[in-house]
């Protein structure tokens, strides 16, 4: 689908619009409102959701939601990442129409109920450097299906609405994302912490400590999320989340966080992804964990099965960006 065409002065004002919030970081909760008011009005839709994706919790969240009811809600509390529709939206990096998903059948059905919606669309957002961040569904009662220049304006204004949604901008908005029980300290660029509020107080989060000091190799090289496992002095797993804000305010700051952790794969299996992420090959797994070729092939198919991935490469992938790789 091309959506090179030229848009309308009308809808190169709404794009300009969204641009001008997404810069406005002082804006608050209004430019949020702002910003879809404009894509709205070029869109004519009756009801719109702006959901953030949340790389610690690995959820979307609501940011927006107005025109449904509840009736509109197909179970009241799925997470849209689980549509085929929302799926295929993600990896094409371009709008989904509804007019589309009547006609080919990928079933975007898993959050909302769409029978009484005309026309809609469902755009996944990434920011400009790449990062996904969000996504925006909204749905018109009437008229026929959205046309091209329609669509081109939703995706000007995609990395635009992917700003405002972004979780990880400033250390502040990560930590309102965090759950309120986590430990987390804000790790700045001399070694120096700041405790967060009235977060608990963990020993590991300690100024020098060692868990710090692999976070801080760790840490994502640009604005994002990166985590990792690690034993926690009862010898249970915890996870360990270090985020790097987009905001250059930030001054190399990292806000570093830890949670129990429940992983799917055993302590095994971790050992055997962790090894086959640095690029061990089965018989060197072996090797290494002194165990037979038969064993190693085994625990690669079980986590073959949970991850639900079909390579062992897709697997490595997963479990780096999830942070489920476990530090030795």
């Amino acid at each position: 689908m091309n959506h090179s065409l030229a848009v309308s002065m009308q809808q190169a004002r709404a794009v300009a619009a969204v641009a001008t919030e997404a810069v406005r970081h002082d804006g608050g909760p209004g430019r949020v409102h702002r910003a879809l008011d404009a894509v709205a009005a070029v869109t004519g839709c009756d009801a719109v959701v702006l959901a953030a994706w949340d790389p610690v919790r690995r959820e979307h969240r609501p940011v927006e939601r107005w025109g449904y009811v509840a009736d509109d809600l197909a179970d009241g509390s799925g997470d849209i990442a689980r549509d085929a529709g929302y799926q295929l939206a993600r990896r094409t990096r371009a709008p989904l129409r509804l007019s589309d998903v009547r006609r080919r059948r990928p079933a975007m059905d898993g959050v909302l109920a769409l029978d009484r919606f005309q026309e809609g669309l469902t755009h996944c957002l990434f920011t400009a450097d790449g990062r996904y961040t969000g996504v925006l569904s909204l749905n018109t009662f009437e008229g026929g299906p959205y046309d091209e220049a329609r669509l081109a304006t939703v995706v000007l204004a995609g990395p635009f609405l992917a700003e405002i949604v972004d979780v990880t901008a400033s250390l502040r908005s990560v930590a309102a994302a965090l759950p309120p029980a986590m430990p987390a300290v804000v790790l700045h660029r001399d070694g120096e912490i700041t405790a967060l509020g009235d977060r608990p107080v963990c020993e590991q989060l300690a100024p020098g400590s060692a868990l710090l000091a692999r976070a801080r190799l760790r840490a994502p090289i640009g604005p994002g999320v990166a985590g990792f496992l690690v034993d926690d002095p009862a010898g249970r797993l915890a996870q360990v989340v270090v985020v790097r804000p987009g905001d250059p305010g930030a001054d190399g700051a990292l806000l570093v966080g830890l949670a129990p952790a429940t992983p799917t794969l055993s302590r095994r299996e971790l050992q055997v992804v962790a090894l086959i992420a640095d690029g061990f090959t089965n018989p060197e797994i072996a090797e290494r964990l002194q165990v037979s070729r038969h064993t190693v092939a085994t625990h690669l198919g079980n986590i073959l099965e949970r991850l639900g991935t079909p390579t062992r490469g897709a697997a490595a992938a997963r479990a780096v960006a999830e942070g489920l790789l476990l530090d030795a």
